[in-house]
């Protein structure tokens, strides 16, 4: 087979259903054996081998070409190239910062959750001391609620004690008033002439019923004495 044979076994003028054309039935097979390559490996390197992949099969391809073309494609790809090469430092750079972003973004919220966690525990050290002293004033409201009713109650005791004394106060000034009335009686018959004539009289024994009303003015006369100690 001729040159001329050969490029039209690899460029064949018409598509022919019965077989493809020899390099582009090796270009897919190298393309899908590098893609197969390239999704086994990492995810972090998934998509450059994938590039890498069909800019293999973009070279083979240019290489397949008669040599008067391939300065013309090459020139192409390398077009191609630079663009694709500064949209992956692009995308590479974007994903650098959609990691720092992330990177972020969690350092965020992690302070965002500390700070709640430090005000809560704030909160809860407030709340504690509020109910310490609420504690602390309630027992104090019932100590002086225990304090006042002891006082309430020694004040009835001492009115009822005062009360007592001034009831009898009073029973020692009706006592004395009647002593002193006694005294005043007896001191104003003992100014009388006539009490001179009867305490010379000389008194013989005292009949039953004398004694018995002297025993009945002895024991008044005690029972005042009494009132009047008390």
């Amino acid at each position: 087979m001729d040159a001329g044979e050969a490029g039209l076994e690899t460029f064949p003028p018409r598509a022919s259903a019965a077989r493809q054309p020899r390099l582009l039935a090796a270009l897919e097979a190298q393309l899908r054996d590098a893609l197969g390559a390239a999704t086994r490996a990492s995810a972090g390197g998934e998509l450059c081998m994938a590039l890498h992949a069909h800019a293999e099969a973009f070279d083979a391809f240019i290489q397949g070409f008669p040599a008067p073309y391939r300065p013309f494609l090459s020139s192409i790809k390398s077009t191609f190239d630079a663009a694709v090469s500064g949209g992956v430092t692009c995308g590479m750079g974007n994903l650098d910062l959609r990691e720092r972003l992330r990177e972020s973004r969690l350092a965020e919220r992690a302070a965002v959750r500390a700070e709640r966690a430090r005000i809560i525990d704030a909160g809860g050290e407030a709340r504690r001391a509020l109910h310490a002293r609420i504690a602390a004033a309630r027992l104090r409201q019932s100590r002086a609620a225990e304090q006042a009713a002891r006082a309430r109650k020694d004040a009835a005791a001492a009115l009822d004690a005062a009360a007592l004394a001034s009831q009898r106060l009073a029973s020692c000034r009706e006592a004395a008033a009647r002593l002193a009335a006694a005294a005043a009686a007896e001191a104003a018959w003992e100014a009388r002439p006539v009490a001179a004539a009867l305490c010379a009289l000389e008194a013989g024994p005292l009949g039953t019923q004398e004694e018995q009303d002297l025993a009945a003015e002895l024991a008044a006369a005690a029972g005042g004495l009494a009132e009047l100690r008390a």
